[in-house]
C-alpha cells in the first residue's frame, strides 16, 4: 500500500536511512556501565538507559542534589524537563522533600547512605548549608519544565530573537482549526475538480477520515514525498518479467512433470496454457494492455497452467512450487493493481492538499494570533537551527560558525546542565533543540551536562510522539553510557518471567546473580534487551512458613500464557488473528483477570 512519508513519520520508508543505522549499529559496541549517582560525571553528555522501575526519578534527585552542592548551581540554572504536567510537579515534589530531608538529617544519613557519605567528604557543612536551604528559597523558580513550558519559557523570555507574536493566544492543539480548513477543502475540491474529489472520497470519505490519516503530516513542515504511479507499475512490470524468466526458464521441468504425464489432447491443451500465460506476460512488459485494465480483470490472467491441484501429489512439488512462485505473485498482486495505482493518483492530490492546508493553517492561526504547542516546537527549533542562521546571513548578519548562533549560547548560560527525563518520547525537533544547546564546541568550553534519561525499548512506540532515530542519534553522539539495571518495583517473579519473555536466553534475573547475556536485537534498530534484575526478595514462597518451602500453584504465577478453544475444545493454528466471534470472549477474560489481580494481594 503506498503511503505519503515525511522525515518525521512514524513509518520507516526510507531503506538507505536505515541501512545505513543498521551498519552503524554493527560496527558499533555499546558499552554501558551500571549507573552510580555519587561518581557520574557532573558535565558531558550522558544516556542512561533505565528500563520501568528502576528508579528514575530516585537517581534524578540525587545527580541534581549533587549539582546543587558540587557545582553550586541554582535551582534556576538547571533545566529539568519532562514531558507531562503531573510528572514536573512529581519531580518538583521529589526534589522538595530530598532537599529538606538532606538539611535536616544530613549525619544519620551519612550513617545509613553511602551517596551522602561520599557528599560528605566533598563540601564542608557551612557552605552545604547555604546552598541547601538557598535552593529551598528559590524551589519555586526552579527551571522544571515540559517540553513546551520550556519552549514558551524561551521564546517569551527571547520575544525579539524568536520572533513570537505578542500577547499570543495559546492552545494545547489547534485540530478545530485544522478540521474547518479540510473541511472547506473538501468543499472546494468537489465544485473544481469532481473526478478528483469522488477518487478521493473512494478512500477518505469525509474531513475527519482525511485529517485522521494525515494529521501529523499536516503539522509537520517537512517535504513531502508519495509513492507515484510510474513506481507502481514498474515494481509490478518487474515482477512479471521474473516470473516469464523463471517459466521460461524451466520448461523442461514443466514438460516432464505437466505435460507428459498427460495423453494426447491433454498434452497439447497444456503447452497451449502455457503459451497463452507467457503471451499474456509479454504483453504487460511491451505495454500492449494498460496496467489499469489488468488490474480491473479487462484481461484476465490465464492461470490454469499453475493450478496447485494439477501437481499436489506430483513428485515434483517442490521444484514446481519454487518455479512458480513469481507468477503466483503476480497473480496476487493483481487483485491490488487497480487499488494501489488510484491510491497513488489519490496520493498525488493528497500531497497537494496537505501543502495547501498548511498555508492556510498558518494563515489562520496568525489571523487569530492563535499558537499551539507545536507551533512552539517548531519556532524554537527553527530559531536554533543553521535555516536561522543562514537567513541571519543572508539579511547581513554573521554567522561564520556553530557558535555564532547567540540564542543558544544565551540559553547555555542560562542553563549550563540539563536533565531529561523519559527521553524516548523525544521527536526529532525537540532533540535538535537540545542539540544546538548542549553540542559543538560552546558546550565543552562552557562544562556544560546533559543527561539524557530514558527507556529505548518505548522508542519503538510512535504513538507517543517518540522518534527511534532521534533517541539512537542521541545515543551515537553521547560522552558515556549508563545503564539503571534493578527493578524495585515488581517481584522476582514477575521479572523472571518479563525477562523470559524478551530473552530466550535470560534463565535468571536476580539480584544475587548478575546477567552477562545480551539478547538479540528484539526490537531493532540496533536497541537489545538488556535482561533486568530484581531488587526484591521472592514472594512465590509460604509466607507464614518460608522455610517450609512450599511454592504456590500454577496459578499464581507471575507470568501465565493462556490457551483459548473453542466450544469442542480445539484451537485455530491456521490463522494468527483472532477471529470476531472470539474478541467478546478474550475482552470477558481479560477484564475479569484485570478484577482479580486488583483484588488481590498474593499476585505480583
Amino acid at each position: 500500500m503506498t503511503q505519503v512519508n515525511t522525515p518525521d513519520a512514524n513509518q520507516i520508508s526510507n531503506k538507505q536511512v536505515v541501512n545505513s543505522l543498521d551498519n552503524k549499529v554493527a560496527s558499533e559496541t555499546l558499552t554501558l556501565k551500571n549507573l552510580d549517582a555519587a561518581s557520574i560525571s557532573l558535565s558531558g553528555k550522558h544516556l542512561i538507559e533505565a528500563s520501568a522501575g528502576t528508579g528514575k526519578t530516585y537517581n534524578i534527585t540525587r545527580i541534581y542534589l549533587r549539582l546543587l552542592l558540587e557545582r553550586e548551581l541554582t535551582v534556576e540554572q538547571i533545566l529539568l524537563m519532562t514531558f507531562t504536567k503531573d510528572a514536573t510537579q512529581e519531580l518538583r515534589g521529589r526534589i522538595d522533600v530530598f532537599i529538606r530531608l538532606a538539611l535536616s538529617d544530613w549525619d544519620r544519613l551519612c550513617e545509613d547512605d553511602a551517596y551522602f557519605a561520599v557528599l560528605d567528604t566533598r563540601i564542608e557543612k557551612t557552605k552545604r548549608e547555604f546552598l541547601l536551604k538557598r535552593a529551598l528559597l528559590f524551589l519555586d523558580e526552579a527551571a522544571i519544565f515540559t517540553i513546551h513550558g520550556f519552549c514558551q519559557r524561551v521564546l517569551n523570555q527571547y520575544a525579539f530573537t524568536s520572533g513570537l507574536p505578542f500577547n499570543a493566544n495559546m492552545a494545547a492543539n489547534s485540530t478545530e482549526i485544522i478540521l474547518q480548513v479540510c473541511q472547506d477543502w473538501y468543499r472546494s475540491l468537489a465544485k473544481s475538480d469532481d473526478d478528483s474529489f469522488m477518487l478521493l472520497a473512494s478512500f477518505w470519505a469525509t474531513p475527519q477520515s482525511f485529517l485522521s490519516s494525515f494529521s501529523k503530516a499536516i503539522g509537520h513542515t517537512s517535504t513531502l514525498s508519495v509513492v507515484d504511479v510510474e513506481s507502481i507499475g514498474a515494481e509490478f512490470i518487474a515482477l512479471v518479467r521474473l516470473a516469464q524468466q523463471n517459466l521460461t526458464a524451466n520448461s523442461d521441468l514443466f514438460e516432464n512433470a505437466l505435460i507428459l504425464v498427460k495423453k494426447g489432447a491433454e498434452q497439447d491443451k497444456r503447452r497451449s496454457e502455457l503459451a497463452q500465460l507467457l503471451s499474456w506476460l509479454e504483453s504487460i512488459i511491451s505495454e500492449e494492455i494498460s496496467l489499469m485494465d489488468v488490474g480491473q480483470g479487462k484481461v484476465k490472467m490465464p492461470d490454469g497452467f499453475f493450478d496447485g491441484k494439477r501437481y499436489a501429489r506430483s513428485t515434483y512439488k517442490t521444484e514446481l512450487l519454487e518455479a512458480f512462485s513469481a507468477v503466483k505473485e503476480v497473480k496476487e498482486q493483481v487483485k491490488k493493481l487497480a487499488n494501489n495505482i488510484n491510491k497513488a493518483k489519490a496520493y498525488a492530490i493528497v500531497k497537494s492538499a496537505i501543502y495547501s492546508i498548511r498555508q492556510q493553517v498558518i494563515e489562520q492561526k496568525q489571523a487569530l494570533n492563535l499558537l499551539d504547542f507545536d507551533d512552539l516546537i517548531n519556532t524554537l527549533a527553527y530559531c536554533l537551527s543553521p535555516a536561522c542562521l543562514s537567513d541571519n546571513s543572508s539579511n547581513g548578519e554573521s554567522s561564520s560558525d556553530e557558535n555564532s548562533n547567540q540564542l543558544a549560547k544565551q540559553l547555555l548560560a542560562q542553563y549550563p546542565v540539563a536533565l531529561i527525563d523519559e527521553f524516548q518520547d523525544t521527536d526529532p525537533k525537540q532533540f535538535g533543540i537540545l542539540q544546538a544547546i548542549y553540542y559543538g564546541n560552546s558546550a565543552v568550553k562552557a562544562n556544560a551536562g546533559l543527561f539524557l534519561i530514558g527507556d529505548p525499548k518505548q522508542a519503538i512506540y510512535g504513538f507517543r510522539g517518540g522518534d527511534i532515530f532521534a533517541y539512537l542519534n542521541a545515543r551515537s553522539g553521547c560522552d558515556y553510557h549508563w545503564l539503571m539495571d534493578t527493578n524495585w518495583r515488581s517481584t522476582p517473579e514477575m521479572i523472571a518471567g518479563y525477562n523470559r519473555l524478551f530473552d530466550k536466553n535470560a534463565n535468571e534475573a536476580t539480584a544475587e546473580g548478575a546477567v552477562s547475556k545480551v539478547s538479540e536485537s528484539v526490537f531493532g534498530f540496533g536497541i537489545p534487551y538488556l535482561p533486568v534484575l530484581a531488587g526484591k526478595k521472592p514472594s512465590n514462597v509460604n509466607l507464614e512458613n518460608p522455610e517450609s518451602g512450599q511454592v504456590l500453584q500454577d496459578s499464581d504465577k507471575a507470568l501465565q500464557f493462556i490457551h483459548f478453544t473453542d466450544d469442542n475444545g480445539e484451537s485455530d493454528q491456521k490463522n494468527d488473528k483472532v477471529s470476531q466471534g472470539s474478541r467478546p470472549m478474550l475482552a470477558n477474560w481479560c477484564a475479569n483477570e484485570i478484577v482479580t489481580l486488583l483484588t488481590s494481594n498474593e499476585h505480583p
